[in-house]
């Protein structure tokens, strides 16, 4: 929740169990106006 105070990119490592318990994370995020990409 502090990212969403930042001007500046974060990144975070391993989140391979946020596909597991949470699979829309990332969808559902960016309909909420945030901007999230997942890279590999």
């Amino acid at each position: 929740m502090a990212g969403l105070r930042t001007s500046g990119a974060i990144k975070i490592v391993g989140t391979e169990t946020v596909a597991t318990s949470f699979p829309t994370f990332t969808e559902l995020t960016n309909q909420a106006g945030l901007t999230i990409q997942v890279s590999e």
